[in-house]
């Protein structure tokens, strides 16, 4: 095979793995509930699961300050908050997220007030950052599971060096009561 088509394989090979390997996300604005109310927001279309989103949203809303609210009709919110994403500007956020292990949705609404929703058609801006700030929630997710990885290998490293401490620490032992028995041997008259 010459370099030419090992060019070819791999370029090939790169395109049909890579897809499997990672994760996309899906932005879009949509017409979403709030209960019974109509809100304009985004929806983002994710391949982890649902619990890991959660946790992704909740510490990077907490590690802005934001103080969550409460829940409204299975949205948390967050009313009156300054978020780096929107500005200065005080606004109110709710999310919600859905699914399973494999696939999940975030419902994300940003109000600047009541029915001021915020959408390309009323804020393009705003909204253009939402959607990046969206589009990035699964590279989060990535980075938290990576960062799980490394912790656990560190762990496991840990484990094995005080494991190796320890045997370390028996095997000195031994070679002290050895040193011991050798100067008691040589004390006697043995030859």
């Amino acid at each position: 095979m010459n370099l030419m088509n090992k060019g070819i394989a791999t370029v090939f090979f790169s395109i049909m793995l890579a897809p499997g390997m990672v994760k996309s996300q899906v932005v879009n604005e949509s017409a979403i509930k709030i209960g019974k109310t109509p809100a304009n927001g985004f929806v983002a279309i994710s391949r982890n699961s649902k619990a890991d989103l959660i946790d992704i949203l909740k510490d990077q809303l907490g590690a802005e300050g934001l103080k969550k609210h409460g829940r409204k009709h299975k949205f948390t919110d967050y009313k009156g908050v300054v978020w780096h994403v929107t500005g200065a500007n005080r606004v109110d956020l709710y999310y919600k997220v859905t699914g399973n292990k494999k696939r999940s949705k975030v419902y994300f609404i940003a109000s600047k007030g009541y029915d001021n929703y915020i959408t390309s058609a009323t804020d393009q801006t705003n909204s253009a950052a939402i959607t990046a700030y969206l589009g990035t929630l699964d590279a989060a997710v990535a980075k938290k599971e990576e960062l799980k990885v490394k912790e656990a290998e560190l762990n496991a490293l840990n484990e094995k060096l005080e494991s190796e401490k320890t045997a370390v620490k028996k095997t000195e032992a031994a070679k002290t009561q050895k040193a011991i028995e050798v100067k008691k041997y040589e004390k006697t008259e043995a030859y």
